[in-house]
């Protein structure tokens, strides 16, 4: 644990160099909030986390645009994290809410057809739902 936290010092600390040195839309910043996001996720800062990675796919989808594998892998990282949150709250009823978005269908969708626009349409129906139950204090 000593080493995440370590890490998560030097991935912001990096991250806040980046920004300064090239800008905030730069490539090394939306992986620097990626990895950050991870990291958090890995220490347990499920809220941080995302915090992180929205803001990796806002960047990425500016960079790279919305059909691109970086946009497409930063939203499934995002919908996994969202999703852990739910298992942790023990949320029965979103959980049912999310299974009837039916995510499997769609990420297959995403995959085989290479369209992003399920993805995205998937995450902001998925965003909606959390929002209703979890409040921004923690997950």
């Amino acid at each position: 644990s000593q080493d995440l936290v370590a890490a998560a010092e030097l991935y912001s600390r990096s991250l806040d160099i980046v920004k300064r040195s090239s800008g905030e839309r730069h490539p090394n910043v939306a992986t620097g909030l990626y990895n950050l996001g991870l990291v958090m996720n890995a220490l347990g800062n499920k809220m941080e986390a995302l915090k992180n990675i929205e803001q990796c796919i806002t960047l990425c989808k500016i960079l790279y645009g919305d059909g691109n594998e970086k946009t497409i892998n930063a939203m499934l990282k995002f919908l996994e994290i969202k999703y852990e949150c739910l298992l942790s709250q023990n949320d029965l009823l979103l959980l049912m809410k999310f299974n009837s978005l039916n995510p499997v269908t769609v990420l297959h969708n995403v995959v085989t057809t290479g369209s992003p626009i399920e993805l995205n349409r998937l995450l902001g129906k998925f965003s909606l739902a959390i929002n209703e139950s979890i409040n921004n204090d923690g997950c």
